[in-house]
Formats: structure tokens, C-alpha cells, sequence
């Protein structure tokens, strides 16, 4: 019998997607794109505005689907949202009128699941909120807003955690600080992690693996492997020599992308 750790969590096979636009043409957003993901590993999407990176996420989370090719979660093909797969957003989308632990606890309470206000509290200590459980959202900073998203998806239990550029409205300071919650979060837990962000030094000091995607249409231009023990010293000079070599494949990423769209339109000249 195989067992699930020995299963990739996340297998993409020759992925595409279009877009149909008002005058009936196809916009193509991501090409080709082949990619597997270990169980609890932690993969960044890094790329250019547009380059399909959150259109990817989208996919994973089933709320879109591919005009081509396959995504499976654990040997199982996506067809839809499920709580297995949470998504944070930029923006933390909590409910106005409701508490943060009533926002906390409405995953479950939508799903017809029964949730005790121990379990809240739990995830609330867990992101640093168990003072602010009877608040409501206008009374939280940014970042506490967003620690109140993350444990709204993590009292599912998800066995993959997306997360699209979920810190990217934040000040820097603030950032930093989410960035270190959140890799103590899911590395207890192993949860396998997806992350997008256009953040060199994010993406650096949280994963396992950084996929560079060139601009649209999205593709994989280069993987690199991040080995670095955690925690990451940031001014570390092995940081700072990986800080290097991942900036000149993101620059090369953008110049393939733009040798790709010039032969393209040369293509459609002649």
C-alpha cells in the first residue's frame, strides 16, 4: 500500500488557460504548466503583474478550471472548492457584522458542522488574537486582520493552504512579522503551501522551492530549491548569494517572456 506521504500532494499536468473576451477571441494567461508538490512542502509562484500566477491559485482552489490539462490534490482530480484546500486572500474578507470569532468559526458553522468556542479560542491563541475574540473587524490593524483570515481557513483543517499575496498590503514591519506566524503555522501542522507573491525576499525566507513563471502567457521558466535551515537570517550571506541568483532568473523570466510575445506578434505579421 502506498502511503499519502509518498503521493504527491499537488500534481499540475500540462496546464492551460484562456480567457474568452467580449470580441471572441481566447486570451491565453498560463501555457503548459507541469509541476508537482511533495506533502508538506512550502512552494512560492514568483512572477510578473499578470503573468497568471493567482489565475494558478484560482485553479487549485477549484473555483476556476483549466482549458487544459489536469490538477489533482492527493491523487484526486479538482473539480470544485473544498475545505481540504483553503485560500487567504490579499484582502482578509471578514464579515463586518460579525465577531472575529464568529468569522473564525464560519467555515464549520456554514458546513453544518458543529464548532466549540474552545476550538476558536484555540486557533485565536494560535495567530494572536484570543484577546480580540468579541471584536469586530474595523477594530483590528491590517495585520491583525489578516492573522483572523488565516485562522478562519486553518480551523478547516486544510491539507493545502493557498495563499494569494496575503501580506502584500501590509507595512513592512507588520510583514515580516506574519511572514514568521505563518511558517511556524504550517510547519507544525505540515501543511502543504502554496504561495504567490511578487516578494524576492518572501519568497526566499518561506520556502522549500520558488517556481519562476515568465510573463504571460504563464509558464515555468526555472525551479529553484531554497536549502537554507530555518529560521532564515535574512543579511545572511548564503541568503543573500540565493537573494541574487533568483532576481537574474527573474530577470531572465521576463526576457523570455518578452522574446515570446515579440515572435508571437512577428508570427501574426507575417
Amino acid at each position: 500500500m502506498v502511503k499519502e506521504k509518498e503521493i504527491p500532494a499537488v500534481v499540475l499536468k500540462e496546464v492551460s488557460k484562456a480567457f474568452q473576451q467580449r470580441n471572441g477571441r481566447l486570451l491565453p494567461v498560463l501555457t503548459d504548466v507541469n509541476l508537482q508538490i511533495a506533502h508538506g512542502e512550502f512552494v512560492t509562484l514568483l512572477g510578473p503583474s499578470g503573468c497568471g500566477k493567482s489565475t494558478l491559485l484560482r485553479l487549485l482552489a477549484g473555483l476556476d478550471t483549466p482549458t487544459a490539462g489536469e490538477i489533482s490534490v492527493f491523487g484526486s482530480p479538482v473539480r470544485g472548492p473544498h475545505p481540504e484546500r483553503g485560500l487567504v486572500f490579499q484582502d482578509p474578507t471578514l464579515f463586518p457584522w460579525l465577531t472575529v470569532s464568529q468569522n473564525v468559526a464560519l467555515g464549520p458553522t456554514a458546513r453544518g458542522l458543529g464548532v466549540r468556542r474552545e476550538e476558536v479560542l484555540q486557533f485565536l491563541e494560535r495567530v494572536g488574537l484570543a484577546d480580540f475574540a468579541s471584536a469586530f473587524p474595523h477594530q483590528l490593524s491590517g495585520g491583525m486582520a489578516q492573522r483572523a483570515a488565516l485562522a478562519r481557513v486553518l480551523i478547516n483543517h486544510p491539507r493545502v493552504l493557498l495563499l494569494d499575496e496575503p501580506f502584500g498590503a501590509l507595512d513592512a514591519f507588520t510583514r515580516m512579522d506574519m511572514q514568521n506566524l505563518l511558517r511556524s503555522l504550517v510547519a507544525g501542522e505540515e501543511i502543504t503551501t502554496v504561495l504567490v507573491t511578487h516578494d524576492v525576499d518572501e519568497a526566499l525566507f518561506l520556502s522549500d522551492r520558488i517556481v519562476v513563471l515568465t510573463p504571460r502567457p504563464g509558464r515555468i521558466r526555472a525551479i529553484m530549491p531554497v536549502s537554507l535551515p530555518h529560521p532564515r537570517d535574512r543579511s545572511a550571506p548564503a541568503f543573500l548569494k540565493l537573494r541574487g541568483e533568483l532576481l537574474r532568473l527573474f530577470a531572465q523570466a521576463q526576457e523570455a517572456g518578452r522574446e515570446g510575445k515579440a515572435g508571437r506578434l512577428t508570427n501574426a505579421a507575417g
